[in-house]
């Protein structure tokens, strides 16, 4: 796509009107105007296709201009030969040589040689780059247009608005502008929409709507709209993806534009190029030095520089120009610049963050470690203080290198320590922790006090924590309350007593955590310590929604929420959000608890604190997501999760997430490679982080056939569990070990007995857990009347509280235990809800599972029930229990005749496990091969339909 067609079709439409009224008797002058690269000829081409075009060009020469130059093109284009009244031929060589006639005659000649061509067909006549014109030629044209009457005739002139400053052309264009048949238009440059759909006509990759507007955004900054330049960016692959230069054509443009400047401008050019943004006039003065003015003139004139002159600032119009020019510069010259544009800008002063980081990144640059060092930690705190942490730690981390360049470093305001803690909390906010809690190790080492190194423990001890290190964590903790003991209360003894009580909380020992939050609390409001407070109560409100005192948890989270607000801190702002999502979810709020998780993620976003409770944010929604069925929701947002500046403990979290919903859609492939990654990334020892990952491993298996293993996982998770005061994490381990150990067929009873843990506390998902454990206890043995009415015992407790996948799943082992119990007809309503819920997740395992029950038992899912089929299952030897669901779906497959391989595929199973059903297959059926189980089948399937 040219760049004419893009942005311009107004000016296309404009320029068609013309020409047909001119075809009706109304002639037209249009003076068609842009800068350079804005695609006039391009335009004209478009608008004027298909008809007679009498094409003339100005050319730039040295010296005195071409008299008559576009003239000569025009004449030498009409068709045949023209004649005047006198009978003498008017032509090219008529103006090239009689150009000392007098001037009436030739414009007469000329005029009178267009009308005539115009009369015998309608005529248009194009005159290019008219800014460089001779004044005979404009003259001549002013003469044409000034006799236009009812001529068929349409005359274009273009010219480049930014070239026209003390030409003839300049005058000519006002004056021609008075003419009654003139119409003046300028080709404005484009915007991000017509960008846009210049990427997508170029580039239909990534499909992506949102990634095609990003890579416009970054076009239409780089060409300021030039049509020419968006051109030349859009089709240089290297650019696009940040690898390469300018394109060579672009480049050549821009060093010929910046070679016509003077020394003077070319050298604010520069400083402006150094700057990177609009700015105060004043401050590029300050910076440029003499000449400034009539430098500034020339570069405004040219159109380089855009002067907005009600806010005094100026901007380079360009980006490509910023570009070209700051990558031309020499390492000393950038130094220099930068030195001179950081003197200006601490000359105009401002005291806001982005004033002091924009001071503090040029004396960076210019590498003068005595002023960068105080400008980077004055640019550092001031973002610590509004909670800008990428930009608190790009400078404070800068600090940190300097200091040991800086003799005397200390007068900067802050001692090594102090600086050391600042950049610590900046790198952990960004989702470094390990980098925080090296910093802080180091600060240690210089702490004059006991207080600095209690304050600086249990800044390590958060640190710690969130890089995955629980046990250097707690140490660090306790160190610091060991430093304390015997001191009379504080907001930092608070604090530190308020993080011991969360961290016995994080590993599951809530009765525990409930008192040491409640002591916390207590010393807390002895020493008017509100952020200790409000940590102390977000603890607290957790482990009491844990043991199903959901009516006190929401009060005390509700005091800790108004705690927080009044101190206005948005760490104790979001630990609490995040706190009340845990709270809903555990009492069945699940609605709730996501709007919770919502706000403090939205939080993160907004503060840009991505790392540290941004995870954790993210890491509860996308749970909470994924247990509600908002699953592409969910993928979203697990993606952006692990694109972030996660710690490896987070993004390990995260990764078990991602592999759990994987598993529930079928992509077992993935879902391995994510638990993988997951594992290598971090030990997961805490039961927070460790149940999930070892669940999603065992159903994975599950889903795999690899019954052994899941039994594997599912008793690490269950023995993880049991030892935290957690019923609804000992339910949920609970129910996935039964279901292995009845899948894997090797339990006794009593081992199963064991794997149900009794009733404890009132929480709303430990109850569903429970329910769905003791519905899995009662699948051994096979046939047990009781075993429908306690899984749809189990599946409405799911429903109850929006949970369709395990309601799906419910459902499904609802509808086998009627089949089993002979209940044909009571299982096609489970059947077919789960069938229906699995399908609107997505649920491919599930979908597929109960698809080939229902096919087996001749259950239609959708419509009318066909009549019953009747008939026994496939018999199998004396003493041999009944195929296996899994076996008789592996029968099927061998009836069709089926490799192992293709078995395998069909059913996401491995080839190996697909080896062990047949070889149980050939064992229950006492078949000698494939083929005659197979054979086998049929005759029951016969049987059963006679």
């Amino acid at each position: 796509m040219d760049s004419a067609f893009v942005g311009r079709e107004r000016e296309v439409a404009l320029l068609r009107a013309a020409r047909e009224a001119s075809r009706s008797g109304r002639p037209a002058l249009v003076l068609l105007g842009g800068e350079a690269g804005s695609g006039r000829s391009l335009t004209v081409s478009t608008a004027l296709e298909g008809g007679a075009v009498l094409l003339g060009r100005c050319v730039p020469l040295t010296g005195t201009a071409l008299p008559y130059g576009p003239w000569v093109d025009v004449l030498r284009a009409l068709p045949g030969e023209s004649r005047v009244s006198g009978g003498r031929p008017v032509g090219p060589a008529r103006l090239e040589s009689d150009h000392e006639l007098a001037r009436a005659e030739i414009l007469d000649e000329v005029h009178t040689a267009l009308t005539e061509a115009a009369r015998e067909s309608p005529l248009a006549v194009v005159l290019e780059d008219m800014h460089w014109a001779d004044r005979a030629s404009i003259d001549t044209l002013m003469y044409v247009a000034s006799k236009l009457r009812d001529e068929p005739l349409l005359v274009v002139a273009t010219f480049r608005s930014d070239s026209t400053t003390g030409t003839d052309w300049a005058e000519g264009l006002a004056e021609l502008g008075r003419l009654p048949v003139t119409t003046r238009v300028e080709l404005p440059g484009l915007g991000l929409d017509d960008v846009a759909a210049l990427v997508s006509a170029h580039r239909p990759e990534p499909a992506d709507v949102g990634d095609q507007r990003s890579l416009a955004a970054r076009i239409l900054a780089a060409s300021g709209g030039n049509a020419f330049f968006a051109a030349q960016l859009v089709a240089d692959p290297s650019w696009l993806e940040g690898a390469g230069d300018l394109p060579v054509r672009l480049r050549d443009v821009v060093a010929g534009r910046v070679r016509s400047l003077s020394p003077a401008a070319r050298d604010v050019l520069e400083v402006m190029s150094v700057l990177g943004r609009p700015v105060a006039d004043s401050v590029v003065a300050q910076a440029a030095g003499e000449g400034f003015v009539d430098a500034l003139r020339e570069l405004v004139t040219s159109g380089l520089v855009v002067a907005d002159r009600e806010h005094g600032t100026l901007a380079v119009r360009y980006g490509v120009v910023h570009s070209f020019l700051y990558d031309t510069l020499l390492p000393l010259e950038r130094r220099r610049l930068h030195a001179r544009v950081a003197d200006a800008l601490d000359h105009a002063g401002g005291a806001d963050v982005a004033a002091l980081a924009e001071r503090a990144e040029h004396w960076y640059r210019a590498d003068d470690p005595g002023r960068a060092l105080p400008a980077a930690v004055r640019a550092g705190a001031g973002a610590v203080d509004v909670v800008a942490a990428e930009l608190a730690w790009r400078h404070l981390g800068r600090a940190v290198a300097l200091w040991e360049r800086v003799p005397g470093a200390a007068a900067c305001g802050l001692t090594h320590a102090e600086l050391l803690a600042l950049a610590a909390g900046a790198a952990r906010w960004c989702g470094d922790p390990g980098a925080a809690a090296d910093l802080v190790r180091t600060a240690l080492g210089e702490a004059a006090t006991d207080d600095v190194r209690v304050a600086l423990e249990e800044r390590l001890g958060r640190y710690l924590y969130e890089a995955g290190d629980v046990a250097g964590s707690r140490a660090a903790y306790e160190h610091g309350a060991a430093l304390l003991a015997g001191s009379p209360p504080s907001a930092l003894a608070a604090q530190v007593a308020a993080a011991l009580a969360s961290l016995s909380m994080l590993r599951g020992a809530y009765a525990a955590a409930a008192r040491e939050a409640r002591a916390a609390l207590d010393l807390a409001r002895r020493a008017d310590a509100p952020l200790a407070a409000a940590y102390a109560l977000s603890t607290l409100g957790v482990c009491l929604s844990v043991t199903g005192e959901a009516a006190e948890a929401v009060d005390v989270l509700r005091e800790a929420a108004e705690v927080a607000r009044r101190a206005d801190d948005i760490e104790s702002i979001m630990r609490v959000d995040i706190a009340l999502a845990v709270a809903l979810e555990r009492s069945g709020r699940l609605t709730e608890a996501l709007e919770a998780a919502r706000r403090a993620l939205e939080r993160a976003r907004t503060y840009r604190l991505t790392g540290s409770f941004g995870v954790v944010a993210a890491a509860n929604a996308l749970d909470l997501m994924r247990v509600l069925g908002l699953w592409s929701e969910a993928e979203r947002l697990a993606a952006d999760g692990l694109d972030g500046p996660a710690s490896p403990s987070h993004q390990a979290y995260l990764l078990s997430l991602r592999a759990a919903l994987s598993v529930a859609r079928g992509e077992l492939v993935r879902a391995r490679a994510d638990l993988d990654r997951a594992a290598g990334l971090a030990d997961l020892d805490e039961p927070d982080s460790a149940v999930p990952h070892l669940l999603a491993r065992a159903e994975l298996a599950l889903w795999s056939g690899d019954t052994r293993q899941a039994v594997e996982q599912s008793r690490r998770a269950f023995d993880l569990a049991v030892t935290t005061d957690e019923p609804a994490l000992a339910a949920w381990t609970s129910a996935m070990l039964v279901r292995a150990l009845v899948d894997h067929g090797t339990a006794g009873e009593d081992d199963l007995d064991a794997a149900v843990p009794a009733p404890a506390g009132s929480a709303v998902q430990a109850r569903c857990w429970l329910l769905t454990s003791a519905a899995e206890r009662t699948r051994v043995p096979p046939g047990r009347s009781d075993s429908a009415r306690a899984w749809a015992l189990a599946a409405a407790s799911w429903a109850e509280v929006a949970r369709p996948y395990e309601e799906a799943y419910c459902r499904l082992r609802q509808g086998e235990a009627a089949l089993a119990a002979g209940e044909r007809r009571a299982a096609r309503a489970p059947l077919a809800r789960a069938h229906a819920l699995a399908e609107t997740l997505g649920a491919r395992p599930v979908a597929d599972e109960v698809e080939a029950t229902a096919r087996r038992a001749r259950i239609r899912l959708g419509g009318e029930e066909p009549a019953p089929a009747g008939g026994p299952a496939v018999p199998t030897r004396d003493g041999e229990g009944p195929l296996t669901g899994r076996e008789s779906e592996v029968l099927h497959l061998l009836e069709l005749g089926l490799t192992n391989r293709q078995i395998a595929r069909r059913l996401f199973l491995s080839e190996r496990t697909v080896g062990v059903h047949v070889s149980n297959i050939l064992r229950k059926l006492g078949a000698r091969n494939r083929g005659e189980a197979a054979a086998l089948a049929r005759r029951a399937a016969h049987s059963a339909s006679t």
